[in-house]
């Protein structure tokens, strides 16, 4: 299996970074391991939130792709995030 590396990813963080061998089905716990985020930083407990909110599973367990996917969405031009008004207990 070779991927296809975005020239935009490779250009923005390098291909060391994505060429370390990690697997998009494979859990997202292992691209923060591979860039070097520590399971107690704030970013890391972040992702781990995002994986739950994403999946119901934290982020050892949540596919790299699922959260990659969504990062790439949450930040495009003219994103926005909906919620119902009344939050959650309105659904």
């Amino acid at each position: 299996y070779v991927p296809k590396l975005d020239p935009t990813l490779l250009a923005r963080f390098g291909a060391d970074f994505l060429l370390k061998g990690v697997d998009p089905s494979g859990p997202f716990s292992r691209v923060l391991d591979a860039a070097g985020i520590k399971p107690t930083s704030l970013v890391y407990r972040w992702f781990d939130f995002l994986a739950f909110a994403l999946s119901g599973l934290p982020v050892t367990e949540t596919s790299a792709a699922a959260v990659s996917f969504m990062i790439k969405e949450f930040f495009a031009d003219g994103a926005v995030m909906d919620v119902p008004m009344g939050g959650s207990p309105a659904i």
